[in-house]
């Protein structure tokens, strides 16, 4: 779907140069003008779909209107690793395509979303005649490395309590809004998705869950959790 462009970021095709609000790394750039010649698209995804497989030819860079993405690694015994969480506004794919090397994960999305997917070798040679974006983009990528560390860090060195733990704070910090019954978080992640993030079989996350929640650190209803005790479990991570 060209020349059609998310207008909650700003990226309507009546706008001459458009930034995107949300993602800084793209201000500057004529998305219309980068349409209609045919160098990034627009499309909609459903629920649950595969963006693209780990090991494929990189595509992209994406940029997400709207919605959430799950970025995962399989592992040598059929489970999943989540590396990363993708929401509205963020960029993902990146690395892969300057790199000129295979996608190193797979994508899929947790929700109905919206996306701007740019054409590979286009964007390289965009990002290489353009200097401030070639710098955002380096501190992008610096930023994403750090990130990575963080979670390479707390799977290596964090029980699984900690872990857990480590993760609803995170994932409060992130995408969380403040209810009654705490902090609500959004993002919607299923509890085979919390345990993939903590490197844990789901039976050990829900008997976790089950006794933060005795405990009060938590309000859980359906798939909704809500942080009730930050500090507590602030506490435990350390």
């Amino acid at each position: 779907m060209p020349n059609r462009f998310c207008q909650e970021q700003g990226c309507g095709p009546d706008t001459a140069s458009a930034p995107c609000r949300r993602c800084g790394i793209l201000e500057g750039i004529d998305l219309p003008a980068l349409a209609s010649a045919g160098l990034v698209t627009h499309r909609k995804f459903a629920k649950r779909q595969i963006l693209f497989h780990e090991h494929e030819p990189c595509r992209g860079p994406f940029f997400l209107c709207s919605g959430s993405v799950k970025l995962y690694l399989k592992l040598a015994d059929e489970r999943r690793q989540i590396v990363r969480l993708v929401v509205g506004g963020e960029l993902f794919g990146l690395a892969h395509v300057l790199a000129e090397t295979p996608n190193a994960y797979t994508a899929e999305t947790l929700e109905p979303c919206e996306m701007m997917m740019f054409e590979p070798e286009r964007f390289t040679a965009l990002a290489l005649q353009n200097p401030s974006l070639c710098g955002r983009l380096l501190r992008y990528l610096a930023a994403e490395l750090g990130r990575a560390r963080e979670v390479q860090k707390e799977l290596s060195f964090k029980t699984g309590r900690q872990r857990v733990a480590r993760i609803l704070l995170r994932l409060g910090k992130d995408y969380g809004r403040e209810s009654a019954r705490g902090v609500r978080i959004e993002i919607p992640v299923s509890r085979s998705d919390l345990a993939d993030l903590a490197a844990m079989a789901p039976e050990t996350l829900i008997r976790i869950l089950s006794e933060f929640k005795e405990r009060k650190l938590l309000y859980t209803t359906g798939k909704s959790i809500s942080i009730i005790d930050s500090p507590a479990l602030r506490d435990m991570t350390e």
